[in-house]
């Protein structure tokens, strides 16, 4: 587990950032998840179970809840782009999720983590369409409500 200090505190947001980003571009782009997200420089395996250091690096917990979301998703943009490029998961990088699945890295996010586990357990080639229908209820719930409740704890 990644501890945010006062020494990366600036990395930490710069990957906030880099998140927002990302969700804005899945929004303004195709309304969910496409090839070619960007997701931004930030590495999303540092931050995806981060927490705060108990006695400096302080970020909201809305923010490390943002962290973990939002690595979680670059991490399944990364997974969907590989399944278009290469037609199924059998690369390094898809072995590196699953070995963060395993490890319980994930299980912060239920959804993400079930959805993970069938992914691997599917073992999904080009034809299988379900990844296409298993990422909406992860982008409704995660990109689109984030934005509306920063809508309602900002205006409401």
């Amino acid at each position: 587990m990644y501890l945010v200090t006062d020494d990366n505190l600036y990395e930490a947001q710069d990957a906030l950032r880099d998140i927002i980003y990302m969700y804005f571009n899945m929004i303004e782009h195709q309304n969910g998840f496409f090839h070619a997200t960007d997701t931004g420089s930030f590495d999303p395996f540092i931050y995806l179970d981060a927490e705060n250091h108990p006695t400096s690096g302080q970020l909201m917990p809305a923010d490390i809840n943002l962290l973990h979301a939002g690595s979680a998703l670059a991490i399944l943009c990364g997974l969907y782009d590989i399944w278009n490029e290469h037609e199924n998961l059998q690369i390094p990088y898809a072995d590196r999720v699953q070995k963060a699945v395993l490890d319980g890295r994930f299980s912060h996010l239920p959804d993400i983590e079930a959805l993970l586990r069938e992914l691997f357990e599917r073992n999904i080639d080009w034809q299988d369409f379900w990844l296409h229908e298993a990422l909406p209820p992860v982008y409704s719930k995660y990109v689109v409500g984030f934005f509306k409740q920063l809508l309602v704890n900002k205006f409401l």
